[in-house]
This record gives structure tokens, sequence and C-alpha cells, in this order.
């Protein structure tokens, strides 16, 4: 449960991390170029859904 927390806090550094794994393993070839789109296509769905979720809710001032 710990786990998921902290994917949820971090969301957007996972969607990063998850986009950066995808290209480049897309440029190495281990993706077959018939997939790219698709992964493209989900990837920039994410991205924006999280978007949308992060700017409809207000993150907690950051502490310093």
């Amino acid at each position: 449960m710990n786990a998921l927390k902290w994917l949820f806090s971090h969301r957007t550094k996972v969607i990063g991390l998850i986009s950066v794994t995808i290209g480049a393993l897309a440029t190495s070839t281990a993706i077959p170029t018939t997939w790219l789109p698709w992964f493209v296509l989900a990837n920039g769905l994410i991205t924006a859904w999280v978007g949308l979720f992060n700017s409809a809710n207000p993150s907690p001032p950051q502490e310093k």
C-alpha cells in the first residue's frame, strides 16, 4: 500500500521516467516499430490526464 501511495504522490515523475524508458527502448529497436504509435498515444493520453488531475487539485505548499 505504501508503494501505491508513493507512486500516486510522485505521479508526474513516474510518468516522466516511463516516457524516457519507452523512448530508450524505441531508439534501441527493442519495441517493434508497429507498436510505437500506440505507445506514443498511450503516453500522451496518460500525461494529459495526469496534467489535468494535477491542475484540478492544487498541491499542498512545499516545505523548505
